[in-house]
């Protein structure tokens, strides 16, 4: 078998772990990143090796989330601007980036989900663009007690073409990073009410 092809398996104890591999000298030794399906499986491969297993851990954030229209109320079809307000409640420093989905109509690292009549309505159509070409994105360092704010224009999601009260579902998606390499993803998420005037 050719032990520079991208495409590889190892079979150790009963465990067949398929994944990509890298060549790492000219030794014929290689790295293999796979996955497996349950953490027996996972100790049977450490075993062979001996190994301990590292697992993944909760990094131990904490934060308050906060959405906000800018506006008691809007206009039909006028910008609706929200504020995200993520408050560091925590004992650890949160890291992650801001950005890198936003080269397009719309900043894809937000998501959200609106109703009609408060949330007892239908669940209004996304008919925004959610084409993006990536972006630059920022490193952000949230200590405790800190604040990270955003803003965001939820019309290049949504047209709100009749008046009354909307609820809204909002997600911010982060990576996380910590010192250790480990990253881990989070949703920031939370409601609110956007009015609309007649």
């Amino acid at each position: 078998q050719d032990i520079k092809s991208t495409h590889q398996a190892a079979y150790i104890d009963g465990v067949c772990v398929i994944g990509t591999g890298q060549v790492l000298d000219n030794q014929q030794r290689s790295t293999l990143v796979g996955y497996f399906n349950s953490i027996d499986n996972a100790n049977k491969v450490a075993k062979a090796f001996s190994i301990k297993p590292k697992l993944r851990q909760h990094p131990g954030h904490k934060v308050i989330v906060k959405w906000t229209p800018q506006k008691p109320s809007f206009n039909p079809n006028d910008p609706i601007e929200l504020t995200l307000t993520v408050m560091n409640v925590g004992k650890v420093d949160i890291n992650f980036i801001a950005g890198g989905s936003q080269r397009g109509a719309r900043d894809n690292q937000f998501a959200f989900i609106a109703h009609s009549d408060y949330r007892n309505g239908k669940a209004v159509p996304d008919t925004g663009d959610p084409v993006n070409f990536g972006g630059i994105g920022s490193f952000v360092n949230l200590k405790p007690n800190e604040s990270f704010t955003k803003s965001v224009d939820v019309s290049k999601w949504f047209r709100f073409t009749e008046s009354g009260s909307y609820q809204l579902t909002c997600m911010y998606h982060i990576e996380m990073s910590s010192d250790d390499g480990d990253l881990w993803d989070d949703f920031l998420t939370g409601q609110c009410l956007v009015r609309i005037k007649k």
